[in-house]
């Protein structure tokens, strides 16, 4: 691991210890580099804010799962990213219940829906989705982040397997089909 990333990977590893006992509104980047034993001017040199220390752990828990060289898009692989965020429970919970204008909930979201759209234009090779098939992946996307968020409060007692098996199947036919051929080919 490069030094660079080790360096993230303290301040996650720090933010994510300090969520066990603060709220994500109350902790604040001074805190989290005397925690660190650094200067705020490495951490920006890392990070625009705290909320992007955030995006970059989901990054990296997406990455672990999604960017293997023999992906396939499938239950199994919804199942082992929904095993992952479960691991790190109050980590996510406590993030995705702070709802400023830069909230994880909402990074995750755009992300989730930039993906679908790039999924869909490179199957389907155009430049642009129809507005239906936007609103779709918004829709699907939107409603996802509401469940996970209703699973990691425990107010969904279902098994990630059984939550990825609901994802899988509720998803619109056509974006499941662009994920399934977009990394049967890439």
């Amino acid at each position: 691991m490069s030094l660079k990333n080790r360096t993230k990977s303290m301040y996650a590893n720090t933010l994510q210890d300090m969520l066990q006992t603060e709220t994500f509104d109350k902790i604040q980047v001074k805190d989290l580099c005397e925690k660190c034993g650094t200067r705020r001017q490495t951490f920006y040199y890392h990070f625009k804010d705290k909320y992007d220390l955030v995006a970059w752990i989901f990054n990296q828990d997406y990455n672990a799962v999604f960017c293997e060289s023999n992906y396939e898009y499938s239950e199994k692989k919804l199942a082992e990213i929904l095993e992952r965020i479960k691991a790190k429970k109050s980590f996510y919970k406590k993030t995705l219940d702070e709802h400023s204008q830069n909230s994880i909930q909402k990074y995750i979201q755009n992300f989730d829906v930039k993906m679908g759209e790039k999924v869909v234009k490179s199957v389907n090779k155009i430049d642009h989705v129809t507005e239906e098939q936007l609103y779709a992946i918004k829709y699907h996307s939107y409603g996802c982040i509401g469940m996970l968020i209703e699973w990691l409060s425990n107010d969904l007692p279902i098994s990630a397997e059984q939550f990825a098996n609901n994802q899988y199947k509720t998803m619109p036919e056509f974006l499941r089909n662009a994920y399934i051929k977009y990394h049967s080919t890439n």
